[in-house]
């Protein structure tokens, strides 16, 4: 049983930055792909309403609205992000 533990052991601490570094890619492309994917919706539907409500014009109007909001939204995610990457670290705290 203990040399089952310590080769578990010794596989996990191989492998946790590994493991670390993965999460974190796919953290950030699932935020990316939430901007992207609400910019192309707003593209859409900026660009296919415009057209039912004003023709040429109000498509042309509706993909202006909808290029201005989907880069909102890119530009609130990148503040997030820069946010959560400099949260001040748990200071250490020393007994003795």
């Amino acid at each position: 049983s203990l040399p089952l533990t310590m080769s578990c052991h010794r596989w996990l601490v191989r492998r946790a930055p590994a493991l670390a570094l993965l999460l974190a890619v796919c953290a950030l492309f699932l935020r990316s792909l939430r901007c992207q994917l609400f910019a192309s919706a707003c593209y859409v539907g900026g660009g296919l309403g415009g057209a039912a409500l004003g023709g040429t014009s109000g498509s042309a109007w509706g993909v202006a609205a909808a290029t201005i909001s989907g880069s909102a939204v890119w530009w609130l995610q990148l503040r997030s992000a820069l946010r959560e990457r400099h949260r001040d670290p748990i200071p250490e705290v020393r007994t003795s």
